[in-house]
């Protein structure tokens, strides 16, 4: 139910009208201002891939960057093992990819412990790609 009261200045008095509610009206028109822009979200912790790293090697043991970022491994001989860089940053990132598709004959694995695992193997198939994420003083596999 609407009330509604309004002048009625012939009678010099206010009146009171109620009934039930009219339909409702078309939509405004279109274009109206553009509203404030909307406070900056929370930053991410290591948001972008920051760098791109090629190694190429015959086999044996490879540094991971200290960067992060995509590793591209050129492998041309023989098993490869890729060690840890010596002082990881909190959340550092590295996606490691087999540029050349050598993994399915000289396997790629980690020197040290992924989620509990000692020295994994990454990359085992030919033009496989592994990431691998450090936190908190160990490394896990995210992909």
């Amino acid at each position: 139910m609407t009330v509604l009261k309004y002048w009625d200045a012939a009678a010099g008095t206010y009146r009171t009208v109620s009934g039930p509610p009219g339909p409702t009206g078309p939509q405004g028109p279109a274009g109206g201002p553009t509203g404030p822009t909307g406070p900056t979200g929370p930053s991410a912790i290591n948001p972008t891939i920051t760098s791109i790293t090629e190694i190429t090697t015959t086999g044996g043991v490879a540094t991971l960057p200290t960067v992060g970022g995509h590793v591209y491994l050129h492998n041309s001989a023989a098993a490869l093992t890729l060690a840890p860089p010596a002082l990881p940053v909190e959340a550092l990132l590295v996606t490691i990819i087999d540029a050349d598709g050598t993994a399915g004959t000289y396997a790629m694995s980690f020197q040290g412990t992924i989620g509990g695992v000692t020295n994994p193997v990454l990359l085992d198939f030919a033009y496989g790609s592994a990431a691998i994420q450090y936190h908190s003083g160990n490394w896990y596999r995210i992909r």
